[in-house]
């Protein structure tokens, strides 16, 4: 995009008190940004730039040559960054025709800032929303008993959207039957150590099924989360948080 000010800025918020679907924000993340800054052709390739974050210099780079093929200039941010919101800025004394800037983040959220629900969660979009809803008949078992779970998905708003994948957290040591899930009428699933992976054709009014599965270990453990997304954008999922097992 095109730019003339020497100075660019940019605000992003990293916070713990801020949250995402399924990905809490602590300032102590990995964040990374990528930049490319072409100088105009007038200008020495030697000119420099400097990025700083909340007034601080981070780190100073010499601007490329715009007619040179050049790759990005990758800067790692989190030692600058700080709770709540932060402000990002390249700065520089020579006038840029154009710069590109990306911000890369990695984090954690708490639970109980997040927006994942308890068994059930609906989340909209401008054109459609995803329903989700996993329930598991008990919590507490005893070793080796089945326990029964009950899935429901819908894409609201579904016609001419494709595929979903429905995430059905699984707690340690599961052993999943493999004949309920041929059973449920998906089209098609995947085992993994802590997930059963289901693959969805939206219909209307949703999709409803269901599968056991056996605890091996005495234990007291949360399972993992549940999540349902848009193949294309699993970014955008309807999450379901996880639920505490005990098994005696």
């Amino acid at each position: 995009m095109p730019t003339s000010p020497s100075t660019r800025s940019m605000r992003a918020a990293f916070g713990s008190e801020l949250a995402s679907a399924r990905r809490s924000y602590f300032i102590h993340s990995a964040a990374t940004m990528i930049a490319t800054m072409p100088t105009d052709a007038g200008a020495a390739s030697a000119r420099q730039a400097t990025i700083k974050v909340n007034g601080h210099p981070l780190k100073t780079f010499s601007l490329p040559d715009p007619r040179q093929a050049t790759g990005p200039i990758i800067v790692a941010l989190a030692n600058g960054l700080e709770r709540g919101e932060n402000k990002i800025e390249i700065v520089s004394a020579t006038t840029a025709l154009a710069m590109n800037a990306t911000v890369f983040t990695s984090y954690y959220v708490p639970w109980g800032k997040s927006p994942a629900t308890t068994e059930e969660n609906l989340l909209s979009g401008e054109n459609r929303a995803l329903r989700w809803k996993v329930e598991y008949d008990r919590r507490e078992a005893s070793l080796g008993e089945t326990i029964h779970c009950k899935v429901e998905a819908e894409r609201i708003g579904f016609k001419g959207y494709g595929m979903m994948l429905g995430e059905v957290g699984l707690p340690p040591g599961a052993e999943v039957d493999r004949a309920s899930l041929d059973a449920a009428g998906v089209d098609s699933y995947e085992v993994q150590p802590d997930r059963v992976v289901f693959y969805i054709w939206p219909a209307a009014g949703g999709s409803r099924f269901g599968f056991d599965f056996r605890l091996r270990y005495r234990m007291e453990s949360s399972g993992a989360p549940s999540a349902l997304y848009d193949y294309y954008n699993p970014e955008a999922a309807a999450v379901v948080a996880p639920v505490i097992f005990s098994v005696h």
